[in-house]
């Protein structure tokens, strides 16, 4: 999705509600692999900061510019980030498509290739560049 199609989406969108978003996570390995995982989900977008008793664990990035409509434009990378917090439900399972150098494969060979950092905590907010966003809503 483009910057304008993204803006005009989040224009439409509540803060707090549930909302659908597809996404994609690219990588290529020094051997020349690509792998790609296309992840189809429910997320909300919630700025928790400034609710009382929220501790912010990082600092603030001083090169990060939140924008209204709840775009982060981070200054050196020339990029711009959405922050979206996953939910815990049962009945809103995350679909995850596994690819590798093209071809659809199972979790467990696009494991092979990827090993996975096991988590200490479980991911609750995190950042997508929105050149990764397929589609909003």
């Amino acid at each position: 999705m483009t910057l304008n199609e993204i803006v005009k989406k989040l224009a439409t969108i509540r803060k707090g509600t549930y909302t659908k978003v597809m996404y994609k996570t690219t990588k290529e390995l020094k051997n020349g692999t690509k792998l790609e995982k296309t992840t189809d989900t429910t997320i909300r977008f919630v700025e928790y900061g400034h609710i009382k008793g929220i501790k912010v664990k990082h600092q603030p990035n001083p090169n990060e510019q939140w924008l209204p409509n709840g775009l982060i434009y981070n200054e050196n990378k020339n990029a711009y980030y959405l922050q979206m917090a996953t939910i815990n439900n049962a009945n809103k399972k995350a679909k995850v498509v596994y690819k590798v150098n093209d071809k659809i494969v199972d979790k467990e060979t696009y494991n092979q290739y990827d090993k996975p950092n096991p988590n200490k905590e479980p991911l609750v907010v995190f950042r997508k560049n929105i050149n990764d966003i397929i589609s909003l809503g």
